[in-house]
């Protein structure tokens, strides 16, 4: 109601402005994980319903304003690949924005250290660094009509940006999974291809993180 009072936004400008502070300095990261659920769990240390991450995307900008691209995907146990991909490629300082963090990235690295508690004490540094780029969003410091009480982060960046998920061959999570879940048992002849497109989509949700955060930034801006 108070967005379309007030020409289709709603901008809570000091708690937007104290959210935004928490992501200062540099190196900046922004990314988002890919992974399957196993109802019957066929690895060592996994338990029903507990998922298998394959693929990450990773976009970060360093001290000197660069931005740098990452991504990882692999097949079949590759928990172990996917922990030491993330330590290797992840700056080791600086803030890390994904959006939902904690009920999904967060939530994905404990689940690894516990498995792998050889690596928990750097999973648990990494896991420390996360701010959830949804919180403006659920919390309702900022609300664009546009947005038609969807909180996703596909609408966003439809929103503030010419991205589009419709661009693309994979556009969701579960046509993620289905795509590697061919790759993983050999139904899929073109590999390659498959994973060229999960890197695409993958990487317009870590990319779409930078553009949610500065259209954030500039509206901030613009309200002061």
């Amino acid at each position: 109601i108070m967005a379309s009072k007030n020409n289709g936004v709603f901008v809570d400008k000091l708690a937007l402005s104290k959210f935004l502070e928490n992501i200062s300095g540099r190196p900046i990261s922004f990314i988002d994980f890919e992974w399957d659920r196993m109802l019957i769990p066929i690895y060592p240390h996994m338990k029903p319903m507990d998922v298998v991450c394959f693929e990450f995307a990773l976009y970060y900008i360093d001290e000197n304003g660069h931005m740098e691209h990452r991504t990882f995907v692999a097949k079949g146990d590759c928990r172990k690949e996917f922990i030491e991909a993330l330590i290797e490629y992840l700056p080791e300082k600086g803030p890390i924005l994904a959006y939902n963090a904690i009920g999904a990235e967060c939530l994905r690295l404990e689940e690894l250290g516990r498995m792998f508690p050889e690596y928990k004490e750097k999973l648990d540094q990494i896991i420390s660094r996360f701010v959830d780029l949804a919180t403006p969003f659920t919390e309702g410091l900022f609300y664009d009509v546009r947005m038609k009480g969807n909180f996703s982060l596909k609408r966003l960046v439809d929103i503030c940006s010419d991205y589009s998920y419709s661009d693309l061959d994979i556009y969701d999570g579960m046509e993620a999974v289905y795509n590697w879940r061919d790759i993983d048992k050999g139904n899929q002849d073109d590999e390659d291809r498959v994973i060229s497109e999960l890197k695409q989509y993958c990487s317009l949700d870590a990319y779409g993180l930078f553009l949610v955060y500065k259209w954030l930034v500039k509206i901030t801006l613009e309200s002061k």
